[in-house]
């Protein structure tokens, strides 16, 4: 097979960046959640600049800073990305198992699954 100078460049940069979304990848496991500012699968309620539903059981939460964490609710909580939602949160902290988002119009509580470290795998180029 042969290679374009060209062809040879974009190559080496896409192992370059692949590299790169391995690293990440690396970074987010379990035992390195404490650097992400998770403290046993918590997040501190002052940290949290955003929440935003993708649908009725995904959001972003974004931090103060750069870093983002995807929250799973243990099932569908119809209509949450649409209405809002409400929290009250025990000790500061946004926790997995034990907090509960309420969704806006129909009170419904919808439990926190989990809360995972969130890395972009594709980058924008601009």
């Amino acid at each position: 097979m042969l290679f374009s100078s060209s062809s040879w460049s974009d190559d080496s940069d896409q192992i370059a960046e692949t590299m790169s979304i391995i690293d990440r990848i690396k970074a987010i496991d379990s035992d390195e959640h404490s650097k992400w500012g998770v403290g046993s699968g918590c997040i501190a309620i002052s940290r949290i600049r955003s929440i935003s539903f993708l649908d009725d059981q995904i959001a972003i939460v974004s931090l103060r800073g750069k870093k983002q964490f995807v929250l799973k609710l243990r099932k569908e909580c119809r209509g949450i990305s649409k209405t809002g939602f409400s929290y009250k949160a025990r000790g500061g902290q946004l926790c997995p198992r034990f907090d509960r988002l309420t969704q806006a119009q129909s009170r419904i509580t919808c439990e926190i699954e989990s809360i995972d470290p969130y890395v972009k795998l594709v980058e924008n180029k601009v």
